[in-house]
């Protein structure tokens, strides 16, 4: 699929916007072992790397979701911080949404063809191994709309 004017359209509200970044992602873009990509593969951490080589790190993945909400025009941050008990860094997002803020971890999502980690509160992502300054950064006080379905299902 080609990006430029085929994956949101005018009518199309923030939440489908976020759906189609989501799930174009999910789709496209395979995973590599972050370490790895850290040493050898800079790219890989960049939106280039998930939207044209379309490999990433968890990095990439946030930079491209990032990229895409800023030229939908949603409101969206990246958030950086760590996953796991053992602290490695860790990258993901967030979305403004109705003037509400949710969680959406893309790369996350992409292990699972799921979205699990869409929309979800701070609470939920602080439950689910993922660390970060939490003052830094808006707050998800609830969870947010999801779809009944796995990505790419209509």
């Amino acid at each position: 699929m080609e990006l430029s004017g085929t994956l949101f359209s005018p009518e199309m509200s923030d939440y489908e916007k976020e759906i189609a970044a989501h799930d174009w992602l999910v789709a496209q873009v395979v995973p590599g072992d972050a370490i790895q990509e850290l040493g050898l593969h800079l790219e890989f951490q960049t939106p280039y790397g998930g939207l044209v080589l379309r490999q990433a790190n968890c990095l990439g993945f946030s930079a491209a979701f990032q990229l895409l909400m800023d030229l939908a025009e949603v409101e969206c941050v990246t958030v950086y911080g760590a996953a796991n008990q053992n602290g490695r860094f860790h990258a993901w997002n967030m979305v403004c949404l109705d003037g509400n803020w949710y969680h959406v971890d893309v790369s996350w999502d992409r292990g699972r063809n799921s979205y699990l980690y869409f929309n979800v509160s701070s609470d939920f992502m602080a439950r689910t191994d993922h660390r970060w300054i939490r003052e830094q950064y808006p707050e998800a006080k609830t969870d947010g709309p999801r779809p009944n379905r796995f990505p790419g299902e209509r």
